[in-house]
């Protein structure tokens, strides 16, 4: 068994990832805490929290927004990663899972994937994985600034990539759907819930 905090220091992930990692987590975790089943409520945060190992390989280290401190040791990193694992971010996660013997979030992850992929993904929704499900809401959740509502998610999206987006047209319906299946209120969850929650999940064995 390994921490959280051990598997982001073995494959040597920029504070920057493992932060919003972190963030992603923490809104699956608020999410999955009133679940009777604990298991999979554990195993959705979990999933939170492995979903971007490989991001590095698609990232443009050069580009100011990312404010990159020693950008000459992350692009060595950099590096490593694309000739170990390939430059495609999904691939390269998935490899370092298996890596991990952790196949069973590689499968997670690439339920997301689809969900992703497809034009109008509502009606997959029942059928798919709960943890992938998890992942998919917790990460539309979170900006490069931190936890946000739905709403302002939606507006991030339409203002960087157009209003093509995909997540742009289902995204509150995914919202919907996902406040059925928990207690808690979705538009409650935010950065100031989330941040405090970081330390227990570094220290999370898988």
């Amino acid at each position: 068994m390994r921490t959280i905090n051990q598997i982001y220091e073995q494959y040597q992930i920029m504070p920057q990832l493992a932060t919003h990692m972190l963030r992603v987590a923490g809104v699956g975790k608020l999410i999955t805490d009133s679940w009777e089943d604990r298991e999979l409520a554990h195993k959705s945060v979990k999933a939170c929290l492995l979903h971007d190992l490989g991001n590095i390989a698609k990232f443009d280290l050069q580009n100011p927004m990312m404010n990159i401190n020693n950008l000459p040791y992350w692009q060595e990193v950099q590096k490593e990663v694309w000739n170990k694992y390939g430059r495609e971010a999904h691939a390269a996660t998935y490899a370092m899972l298996e890596e991990l013997n952790l196949d069973e979030y590689v499968e997670y992850l690439k339920a997301e994937a689809k969900l992703y992929e497809t034009e109008n993904p509502s009606g997959l929704w029942q059928t798919t994985p709960r943890p992938a499900m998890v992942v998919l809401y917790a990460d539309l959740r979170v900006i490069p600034s931190g936890v946000v509502g739905m709403e302002e998610r939606i507006s991030d999206l339409e203002k960087r990539y157009g209003q093509g987006r995909a997540e742009a047209r289902w995204g509150e319906q995914l919202e919907e759907y996902m406040q059925t299946l928990i207690s808690v209120n979705l538009r409650e969850i935010n950065e100031e819930s989330v941040i405090p929650l970081f330390n227990e999940l570094l220290t999370m064995t898988v």
